[in-house]
């Protein structure tokens, strides 16, 4: 058993053809740049967005903790008093209130992905385990891992690498690729992303030791990660390992500012511009040059 806040189909992002991802909560970095700030906590979360909320009063009847209010027409959302019940969501047809996160076997969960095994097949997809950090749940990650290869699923593991390294060594016999997220290095990192890079480089070496087969994703932060020492470190770490396949650069987005606002939280970086994608393709042919491993931008 374990707690996912989205079980998407017919991806094509996550890895080779058509996939099945399954995003699992909990993380223990604080990217300030995070895409997904709902993926953090490990617990069920409520979002709102009130720009939906039509004031109808059927949240405030069933929330026996004072979370929700409705006085003289105006609407307060105290999550200081929110249990994460679920019920002022599940009474919600306006959908101003979602509950994010949903207990699953990881049985059910390749139950359900097994119905697309045949586009997967045609396609050379899968199933994708993201999250969060699928770390951060290694042991439901590892069941979810084992039954799809039984299911003769391929499957994808993205990670950050933060997490134990005897958790991560256990996937490879069921992972064909891991998507591994380098975010930053050095003494920036902890500022960033919470925590410094030392663990998150013994763990990708470690996975390569290994042999598992890594794509390594570099999301590329305006003002943050975008520099040539960065794109000399990447060069670098691409040049000791020996089971990558692709490096894939990932343009900045907005969409986790918003998110964050609807769980009750701010993001800390907030910059609300896309990063345009063309302005990295030169960067992709230059670390293509330099390291001889296809470099994409996504």
């Amino acid at each position: 058993m374990g707690v996912i806040f989205n079980l998407q189909h017919f991806c094509t992002d996550d890895g080779d053809g058509i996939r099945s991802t399954v995003f699992l909560k909990g993380c223990l970095l604080r990217c300030a740049w995070c895409h997904n700030p709902e993926s953090q906590e490990a617990q069920t979360e409520i979002f709102y967005d009130e720009t939906r909320c039509i004031r109808c009063g059927a949240c405030v009847a069933v929330c026996a903790h004072g979370a929700q209010t409705l006085r003289n027409g105006k609407r307060e959302f105290l999550r200081e008093n929110c249990l994460h019940c679920g019920k002022c969501a599940s009474v919600c047809h306006a959908k101003a209130l979602e509950s994010c996160g949903k207990e699953r076997t990881a049985k059910s969960i390749v139950e359900e992905v097994s119905r697309y095994l045949p586009f997967f097949e045609k396609s050379g997809g899968g199933l994708t385990v993201s999250g969060g950090e699928p770390l951060f749940q290694a042991d439901f990650t590892l069941e979810i891992c084992r039954l799809a290869q039984k299911a003769g699923i391929q499957v994808c593991v993205e990670t950050s690498g933060f997490g134990k390294t005897e958790a991560l060594l256990a996937l490879v016999p069921f992972v064909e690729h891991f998507l591994f997220d380098f975010k930053i290095t050095g003494e920036r990192a902890k500022k960033y992303i919470g925590a410094d890079d030392t663990l998150i480089l013994k763990n990708l070496f470690a996975l390569d030791n290994a042999g598992g087969k890594t794509v390594l994703r570099c999301p590329i932060i305006p003002a943050v990660n975008d520099g040539e020492d960065h794109f000399r470190a990447i060069v670098r770490t691409v040049k000791k390992l020996t089971g990558i396949t692709e490096i894939q650069l990932l343009p900045y987005h907005p969409l986790g500012v918003q998110k964050a606002k609807k769980i009750g939280k701010i993001s800390p970086y907030g910059n609300p511009d896309f990063l345009d994608s063309a302005l990295l393709k030169e960067t992709a042919r230059n670390l293509q040059l330099q390291t001889n491993i296809k470099t994409t931008v996504h």
